[in-house]
């Protein structure tokens, strides 16, 4: 069982398995997700991009609301589709933001990492090959090309197998994921003719844009608000317009859950074009060790 709860008087985040020790990959469990914060405040649905690199599709949600606080409580079916490097996979913290309603104090909850340990493959090694039957008659060729046949089936099943795992084992460049997950937002909100497509995809552009300053500008912008993050910024920094811009592209982006109507079509396409431009210029820089701060 993983749980973490933070200000619990004020606000908590808990994430919590029944099993995180036997993970299978391919195989589904559930997740619980429990949410609470005063009715003083109020904070977007937790969204299941959070739990990556798990895959999570919704199940239920509760909302439950006494007259101090409000409790909401949803539970996923996560699966794991990729094989990580080591034996344990880790989902990482999650970052809850309670706004307040009347103006005050923003509250802030984060959750623990969540830590599985995963199930090997089934062991590799050689193929046990049925044996080739050995008969007393002189009539032995059907049995000699059934059984040549089944070796060379065999055998070229576990070279496959092993470049298919072999493959899975190599992770994606970091870098190159990001491209190709704003490349997919831009061309679903180009192709997809929902009008909330803003609500369902910013998640993941946020999440994508902040491991990108993550990684190359030293900014732990995945674990905390971006008014925190971004707070002092060296005028003189190589990198401070792109700094600036990024933190302009993400505050648009976190206004999306508060906004009382899904942003229109055309200005999300906007938005996700932004960030693209911003993770260009990111990477760009280099890494934080070549990039003057």
């Amino acid at each position: 069982m993983n749980a973490v709860q933070v200000s619990p008087a004020r606000a908590s985040l808990t994430i919590s398995a029944p099993h995180t020790d036997a993970i299978e990959i391919g195989k589904r469990f559930s997740l619980t997700v429990l949410v609470e914060y005063p009715t003083t405040h109020r904070a977007p649905e937790f969204d299941g991009s959070s739990l990556a690199p798990l895959r999570a599709k919704l199940r239920s949600r509760d909302r439950e609301r006494s007259a101090t606080s409000i409790r909401e409580t949803s539970i996923w079916s996560v699966w794991l589709v990729d094989i990580p490097e080591e034996g344990a996979l880790v989902v990482e913290p999650v970052t809850l933001r309670a706004e307040p309603v009347g103006g005050g104090e923003v509250l802030v909850a984060t959750s623990e990492a969540l830590r599985l340990a995963v199930l090997p493959l089934a062991s590799e090694g050689p193929a046990e090959l049925p044996p080739v039957p050995t008969l007393s008659t002189s009539n032995l060729r059907p049995w000699v090309l059934t059984g040549t046949g089944l070796v060379v089936g065999a055998i070229g099943f576990v070279l496959w197998r092993r470049q298919r795992l072999a493959r899975g084992r190599r992770p994606e460049d970091p870098d190159t994921a990001a491209r190709r997950t704003l490349e997919g937002l831009a061309t679903r909100g180009e192709h997809d003719g929902s009008s909330d497509r803003s609500r369902t995809d910013a998640p993941v552009l946020s999440r994508t844009l902040r491991d990108a300053v993550h990684r190359h500008l030293d900014i732990d912008a995945v674990h905390q608000p971006i008014d925190f993050a971004f707070d002092r910024l060296p005028e003189d920094s190589a990198s401070h317009d792109v700094i600036v811009r990024c933190r302009e592209v993400l505050a648009r982006v976190d206004a999306i859950k508060f906004a009382s109507e899904p942003m229109p079509r055309a200005d999300w396409r906007a938005l996700v074009a932004d960030a693209r431009d911003v993770l260009e210029a990111i990477l760009r820089l280099g890494t934080p060790e070549t990039t003057a701060r």
